[in-house]
């Protein structure tokens, strides 16, 4: 699966000079915190024009209010050529309801949230196909000296026994 994650501009005509961009740290997170096995390319619409039509699966838009309506723009892009698209970001963090015009789905308060709990689940699957649960170490299983390739953003934490994976937060 291919992942398109997009910064947009506020005005395309009028891009901010490069001296004084910050750029968008969140999407570089969120790419951190993907398993491997999907790919993810980062647009930063201040530095790169955006290909509408990149082969991708899902379009993520990060969307504050000054960007808003491009982002907006974007999304409708994408979306006409059959893209899912989820918009995250403060702004739809705080309209949820305008956001959804234009998306597939809303992520609502921080999208590393939403990521991790994906890895934790994946995690979890993998070690359930061990008969091990998140919280258990390899001497649970017996001594077993199998491996358990964990997704990214998941670090276990060795023990004198094995590995454990941290439980979630409460």
């Amino acid at each position: 699966m291919k992942i398109l994650l997009i910064s947009p501009s506020v005005n395309v005509t009028q891009r901010t000079p490069i001296g004084i961009m910050i750029p968008q740290l969140a999407l570089y997170i969120l790419r951190g915190l993907t398993p491997e096995e999907y790919t993810v390319k980062i647009v930063e619409e201040e530095l790169d024009n955006i290909d509408f039509n990149e082969e991708c699966d899902l379009v993520g838009i990060s969307c504050m209010t000054a960007n808003a309506p491009r982002s907006y723009d974007i999304a409708q892009h994408f979306r006409k050529r059959g893209k899912k698209v989820v918009l995250g970001g403060v702004h739809p963090t705080i309209l949820p309801d305008e956001a959804r015009k234009y998306a597939d789905s809303v992520v609502i308060g921080e999208a590393e949230g939403a990521v991790t709990r994906y890895v934790r689940k994946k995690a979890a699957e993998a070690l359930a196909s061990f008969g091990a649960k998140i919280g258990e170490t390899a001497e649970t299983l017996g001594g077993s000296s199998t491996s358990v390739r964990f997704p990214a953003g998941v670090l276990p934490i060795a023990t004198g026994t094995g590995f454990l994976v941290p439980p979630p937060p409460a």
